[in-house]
């Protein structure tokens, strides 16, 4: 078989001679540098200045690909294949990757001729998910479904449960992501709620071994938790999807400090879409803690490695803008998003365009508020007038004089507006204005003699229906506040000073004010 070609890069400092310590010649330090790409991603190597862990990341490659020509047997070559191709994706060089996968698989396939050798069955199965994953990367999604697929297919005809649960889960996980990055959005749902279920199973089994390697299936869990909250979500399943994003950050919460560093991407990538979640639920004020949290992570990854995080990045300042109240400060966040997806869409069209979209509406957005929120904005105008405002009182907008004089503004107020129905008395208004009309002392009152005043309330009776509709008014139902019990508006008086009811054997109780004149 024909190896694939593997340039080297010539664009990373390299490194001093005395950090090389005669590394290409070394098996023992080739090892531990090779191993030290298993935490990569998040710099946290013992010992490693963060700028300079992806040189050593560029050096394991090149010892990887030393190693390749030296492997004796053909089952070595294949695995090294695998592994070279899982180096060059974690910096980025995805179209080598392709490459190597792809041969990969081939060697394995023509490795693979026992059916029931469960373990070339899984060097193949391997084989097939990292070349599904390196061809999503290098931007054929079909392509990578179709490998994503065959991988399920043979962890399910070679599934030993429980033991292979967690493999299964794993490969089902990849396949889901992979159906909803080419459109088949419910097909993904399933998958993922699939792929959760069974590691949820196998996490369960291996709580108890803290054995470091173990560990890994958490995380491989809350990262299926998080991807299946964002299907959910897309879904209308919104309580759902903010059960699995709590869940996938609580689990890796609760991994040990020393190995929650080791996958702080995936942490931070777990805290946006639990920040999304919140933000879905109008839990806003929740939401900003991770948003926060999950920034800092992405700007101290994305220092070392931006073409890996800047996206991510990028994404964590938007969902940070949505979390903050005050316009002005969440313009700054936004803007930088902005920045950062140009760039991205500039070199991967097909990735960011839409996500650029989102970043300018959602800066416009936060400019003109913040805007708004700079110019002194006028007075706003008092509510309209109508016979309730005038004649009502309540704690907010107390009596301002006698009912006589409030009355007597009212009926200037339809006069002078040609006697619309705009300003008759309805409710509440009309039956303390009737009450009062009505009582005894106020036949001989001099404001009763106004003819337009007389009009006024003729004019709201007949609104009211007449001696019909007054009688349906006295029907009515009301709390008194001194005893709590409710009456019929027949058996209750009125205040023209507070507007509150009170029965006949509450009267005279809790009206003492100035204006206060119970009537009915």
């Amino acid at each position: 078989m024909s190896e694939p070609r593997l340039a080297l890069p010539t664009h990373h400092t390299p490194l001093a001679a005395d950090d090389l310590s005669d590394v290409l010649g070394t098996q023992s330090t080739a090892d531990f540098i090779t191993g030290s790409l298993d935490i990569m991603d998040s710099q946290s190597m013992e010992g490693i200045r963060p700028e300079r862990a992806w040189d050593y990341a560029y050096y394991a490659v090149h010892l990887h690909s030393r190693r390749l020509a030296e492997a004796p047997d053909a089952h070595t070559r294949a695995q090294l294949h695998l592994s070279l191709a899982t180096r060059l994706a974690r910096i980025g060089r995805h179209q080598e990757a392709v490459a190597f996968s792809t041969e990969a698989v081939a060697r394995h396939r023509h490795l693979d001729l026992d059916p029931a050798d469960l373990s070339g069955t899984m060097d193949l199965t391997d084989a097939l998910a990292e070349l599904a994953r390196n061809l999503a990367g290098a931007g054929r999604g079909v392509e990578a479904v179709v490998a994503s697929a065959e991988a399920v297919a043979r962890w399910r005809a070679h599934a030993v449960p429980p033991l292979t649960n967690g493999l299964v889960a794993q490969s089902l996980a990849v396949h889901g992501a992979l159906l909803w990055g080419i459109g088949h959005r419910d097909e993904a749902a399933r998958t993922a709620e699939e792929a959760t279920g069974l590691y949820r199973s196998h996490v369960d089994g291996v709580l108890a071994d803290a054995k470091p390697g173990k560990w890994v299936s958490r995380v491989r869990f809350a990262a299926a938790l998080s991807a299946l909250a964002t299907m959910l979500h897309a879904s209308g399943r919104e309580q759902q999807a903010l059960e699995a994003a709590e869940e996938a950050v609580d689990v890796l919460r609760r991994l040990p400090p020393m190995i929650l560093a080791q996958h702080r991407d995936d942490y931070a990538h777990a805290l946006v879409v639990l920040g999304r979640g919140l933000l879905h639920a109008r839990r806003v004020a929740e939401a900003l803690a991770p948003a926060r949290e999950a920034v800092e992570i992405h700007r101290r990854l994305a220092a070392t490695t931006p073409d890996v995080h800047e996206p991510h990045l990028a994404a964590a300042l938007l969902v940070l803008t949505e979390c903050l109240d005050d316009p002005r400060e969440a313009l700054a966040p936004a803007e930088e998003a902005l920045g950062m997806f140009r760039r991205l869409a500039a070199a991967r069209p097909a990735d960011f365009t839409s996500a650029l979209a989102d970043a300018r509406d959602l800066v416009r957005l936060r400019t003109e508020q913040a805007e708004q929120a700079r110019t002194p904005q006028p007075p706003a105008p008092p509510p309209p007038l109508d016979a309730e405002a005038v004649l009502l009182a309540t704690g907010e907008h107390p009596a301002t004089g006698p009912f006589e004089q409030r009355v007597a503004h009212l009926v200037g107020l339809w006069d002078a507006d040609g006697r619309t129905n705009q300003w008759l008395a309805t409710g509440t208004a009309f039956f303390i204005l009737n009450c009062w009309s009505m009582a005894p002392s106020r036949r001989r009152s001099p404001q009763l003699a106004s003819l337009a005043l007389r009009d006024y309330v003729a004019a709201c009776r007949t609104v009211a229906g007449g001696d019909r509709g007054w009688d349906a008014v006295l029907r009515q139902h009301a709390d008194c506040p001194g005893c709590g019990q409710s009456w019929q508006l027949e058996n209750l008086q009125v205040c023209t000073g507070c507007s509150r009811y009170t029965c006949y054997e509450c009267q005279g109780v809790d009206h003492r004010g100035e204006f206060c004149e119970v009537v009915g």
